[in-house]
């Protein structure tokens, strides 16, 4: 059987960037053309954070444009298409790496990031960059060195700079403190739905990767987000059709095949449900309206 891929938009491995690393930090100043990819949508296959210490930049991310003055964070999930403008001589720490380069404690806290990630912006004050600055200094050392147990202690800065960076969002600490016994459960259910929403789209499906029933598994996901599981499934898959309408040169019949649509008439009837449009009307209103800007 052919592979349904998603791969209408390049994907950049970043062991393929790194010489085989899961994690890379450097601190540059940007010029003139000099890294074009950038100015291309693509996915990145981990998390990545733009540290901006002077100047500004264009991101355009999903379905979002953002220009962005320092200093801020910039916050982007492998899942995400986006591309970006920085203006010349601005100075940025840039951070890339793999959830699963994280410490244990980290990993549990996925659903803590996903939350951070929905603004994708976090705008800071001379203070809190003062308060974090040290961490990425310290990471960009630390990972020039060949001391021992190097990558220990590049785990361990990672988890307190992000750490650092969840205190920021107010939101998400209050949620994530609120729903620390169920985190656990609903960060597996949320990475195994990015990983398998095309392929798997029943409750029950997920219920049986993670070793519950569907009914736990449905309560647990209500309990702390206040969606039921299944609404979590169907708003990845609408989601990532967006972004293959918006971002992807396919067809709308070849998107529905891509993700695993009975047919075309099914896929329609899915997104004007979710959306209130037909996957066309979507296309043309979001490539004309987009532009939410953060000054």
């Amino acid at each position: 059987m052919l592979e349904r891929s998603l791969v209408d938009i390049p994907l950049y491995r970043l062991e393929e960037c790194s010489n085989g690393s899961y994690f890379i930090v450097e601190k540059w100043t940007y010029e003139d053309d000099e890294c074009p990819l950038l100015n291309e949508p693509h996915r990145n296959d981990g998390y990545g954070v733009d540290l901006l210490l002077t100047g500004s930049a264009n991101y355009s991310i999903d379905f979002k444009e953002f220009t962005v003055h320092a200093p801020a964070l910039v916050l982007i999930g492998p899942e995400q298409i986006h591309k970006k403008s920085i203006e010349p001589g601005t100075e940025l720490i840039t951070i890339a790496f793999m959830s699963y380069f994280l410490t244990n404690e980290t990993e549990d806290m996925v659903g803590y990031l996903e939350c951070m990630l929905r603004s994708n912006v976090i705008e800071l004050d001379q203070q809190q960059l003062r308060d974090i600055l040290p961490l990425t200094e310290y990471l960009l050392r630390e990972s020039e060195t060949n001391q021992p147990y190097k990558d220990s202690v590049v785990r361990n800065l990672l988890n307190t700079f992000l750490i650092a960076c969840a205190r920021m969002q107010k939101t998400c600490v209050s949620q994530y403190m609120a729903n620390i016994e169920k985190g656990q459960l609903v960060s597996r259910f949320r990475l195994l739905v990015n990983q398998h929403f095309a392929q798997k789209v029943q409750v029950s499906q997920y219920a049986d990767l993670l070793h519950v029933t569907p009914g736990h598994l449905n309560d647990t996901i209500k309990a702390a987000v206040g969606k039921t599981a299944k609404q979590i499934i169907d708003e990845k898959r609408v989601l990532e059709a967006k972004r293959l309408l918006f971002w992807g040169n396919s067809a709308v019949k070849e998107i529905s095949w891509k993700l695993n649509f009975e047919d075309d008439a099914y896929f329609h009837r899915f997104f004007k449900k979710h959306t209130g449009l037909t996957p066309l009307e979507f296309q043309l209103s979001a490539k004309s309206t987009v532009g939410s800007v953060i000054m």
